[in-house]
């Protein structure tokens, strides 16, 4: 399969498709100003580098699984089309489906700008309307530079309206957990995930002490965080979304494909659709949920 996509979607110098230590396609980028790797497994980004950066911007677990029918712990996966548990209560794994699904590369190009472009797309098949019995269309761009921005398109390709929450469930790299602060948030309301749903307000800069999971209704469309150990602000820019997910497991939030101290290394600050207002698409009707990655 790597061999047949070079040649048919390879970019020389720029773009090559290699395999990841168990076998599954990975796009590799290398760009003048910036790399990156992309798992077709998912659809998933798991490391945006630019040049000036000594770390990745995005965090990938050390104990990350790579295994069919297991998400990848990092990098930024794709909640689709529920976000959180099934909402359903059918006992399907939470977070959807498109975060365990093999993609399909559509196309990659050098734009005239000098951007490198990857569009990668999934539609329903039997497997997914097993799943969920909705017939639909997936549609992903990475747009990659010195910046990273993701676009999600989703279409309904059934005769009933479809409604679907997401996320595009970012983790981003730190180099400490206590020794960061987001802004941006300031002013906004949360319903607070740890705290049995209650709704809450965010006064000031946000400082995370230990388990974080917060959905942040409404918010502003960018969000900072501030890092002094890796002497960076990265800002995330959102689009498309009613939301803006902050989750941290925190030290006792110890889960098998994460490090003991691996929550010390991360924030997820998550683009989404989320917290009780789900999108509605019509029959052939689509959406657009973005986000932009950028650093300081």
């Amino acid at each position: 399969m790597v061999e047949q996509l070079n040649r048919r979607c390879g970019l020389p110098e720029r773009l090559t498709f290699v395999e990841d230590p168990v076998g599954f396609p990975m796009v590799q980028i290398q760009h003048p100003d910036a790399t990156a790797r992309i798992s077709l497994y998912g659809g998933q980004v798991l490391s945006f580098q630019p040049k000036s950066q000594a770390e990745d911007l995005l965090f990938l677990s050390s104990q990350a699984i790579f295994q069919r029918g297991t998400a990848i712990r990092g990098g930024i996966p794709l909640c689709w089309p529920w976000f959180g548990p099934d909402p359903d209560q059918q006992g399907r794994p939470s977070h959807g489906l498109a975060r365990t699904q093999f993609w399909t590369v559509l196309k990659t190009d050098c734009l005239p700008e000098g951007a490198i472009e990857v569009q990668l797309g999934l539609t329903s098949d039997d497997h997914t309307l097993e799943i969920w019995p909705v017939p639909f269309q997936l549609r992903l761009t990475v747009t990659l530079s010195q910046t990273l921005h993701l676009s999600l398109e989703s279409m309904n390709l059934g005769d009933q309206t479809l409604r679907m929450t997401q996320a595009l469930h970012t983790y981003l790299r730190i180099g400490g957990l206590q020794q960061m602060r987001i802004t941006g948030l300031a002013d906004t309301d949360y319903l607070d995930k740890v705290d049995q749903y209650r709704r809450k307000f965010q006064t000031g800069d946000l400082v995370i002490a230990g388990e974080v999971d917060r959905i942040y209704l409404t918010p502003p469309p960018t969000v900072q965080i501030h890092d002094p150990v890796l002497r960076r602000t990265l800002r995330v820019t959102s689009s498309g979304g009613n939301a803006v997910v902050v989750w941290n497991p925190g030290p006792a939030g110890r889960l098998k494909d994460l490090g003991s101290q691996d929550y010390e290394q991360f924030v997820c600050v998550e683009t989404a659709n989320a917290g009780g207002n789900p999108v509605e698409l019509a029959p052939r009707e689509a959406y657009t949920i973005c986000a932009l990655y950028q650093v300081d």
